[in-house]
């Protein structure tokens, strides 16, 4: 009998694993009235799924760009003493990871999320053992997008090479399609008014649980 071939999984965190709008949106808001009242309504409608950098200069514009470094260091104060706690599991996340897990499946995280907020939510929901390794944007200052540090973890677990790709934002989907890597697109994530057309698709996925049946 033909033993299985042993299926490899990357995943993106934000929108993928976790349901982090409302918490990093609340953050952001409180923080940009309190800095730069005036662009609120950026806050307030900003794409989840970015960096932290991006974002910022996103919400403050040109015109209040020099808030910059201020902005960051009272997002993360904030957001990582308390707020990120507040972040939800996708129904049924915890179930496809401990399925595909235990069938012998190898899974990292490839994250544009900082590795301090990720790695404490991995301890919270007792994920850690789960992966191979977990990536995160802030770990390596050359990385200028999650393509670069995709293809960093590449080289260092070429296993993954023939893994899947599993994101829900255009930035997943250019990091799987720079790394030839097949990408599943998670439908319920947060990058649904985006334009795909440039992104080889696999598979669409409308829930977690279907990775159960690939």
């Amino acid at each position: 009998m033909k033993s299985r071939t042993d299926k490899f999984w990357m995943f993106d965190f934000d929108g993928t694993l976790v349901d982090s709008e409302s918490a990093l949106r609340k953050c952001y808001v409180s923080v940009t009235s309190k800095l730069a009242p005036s662009q609120v309504n950026r806050a307030q409608t900003i794409l989840i799924g970015p960096t932290l950098d991006e974002s910022s200069r996103e919400i403050l514009g040109d015109s209040h760009l020099p808030l910059l470094d201020e902005f960051k260091k009272k997002f993360q104060c904030e957001y990582d003493s308390n707020t990120v706690f507040e972040t939800l599991t996708y129904p049924q996340a915890d179930q496809v990871l401990k399925f595909l897990h235990g069938r012998g499946d190898k899974m990292a995280i490839a994250t544009n999320k900082r590795s301090g907020p990720t790695k404490a939510l991995l301890k919270h929901y007792k994920w850690g053992c789960f992966f191979e390794f977990v990536a995160c944007i802030d770990q390596f200052s050359s990385d200028k997008t999650k393509s670069d540090m995709v293809g960093r973890m590449l080289q260092r677990y070429p296993s993954f090479k023939k893994s899947f790709f599993v994101g829900d934002t255009l930035m997943d989907g250019y990091a799987a399609k720079n790394n030839k890597l097949n990408f599943l697109k998670a439908n319920y994530g947060y990058g649904d008014k985006q334009n795909w057309d440039d992104i080889p698709v696999h598979k669409s996925i409308d829930e977690i649980a279907e990775l159960m049946l690939i």
